[in-house]
């Protein structure tokens, strides 16, 4: 009997591994455009886990610009903004450079 479930639970196990992964990609880097200028530069970026959807941010860099009610492109998609975990001020010159960090966006 417990030989059984040990095959049970492992087999259930591989198979939620292979639905888990993604087989979705998009660059893990590149800049946001918003009416056809360029807004940010973003890394770490991947598609969501827990959002069917939807891509998220690890970080997005000079973000002064980007109006998060308004829809964004990147990589070919358009997006919109559903979360902003944190927001930065960096201090790099004469202005502050505006950081985005763990952003979630909608695929529209």
């Amino acid at each position: 009997m417990g030989f059984a479930a040990l095959i049970v639970f492992v087999a259930v196990g591989a198979t939620q591994l292979l639905r888990d992964r993604d087989t979705r990609t998009v660059s893990a880097q590149g800049s946001l455009t918003q009416s056809g200028r360029t807004v940010g530069w973003a890394v770490g970026v991947h598609f969501s886990r827990k959002e069917d959807a939807a891509l998220e941010f690890e970080e997005i860099f000079n973000a002064g610009k980007l109006k998060h009610d308004n829809e964004f492109q990147y990589a070919g998609y358009v997006l919109k903004i559903m979360q902003i975990r944190q927001v930065e001020y960096v201090s790099s010159g004469a202005q502050p450079e505006t950081k985005l960090v763990k952003v979630v966006a909608k695929i529209q």
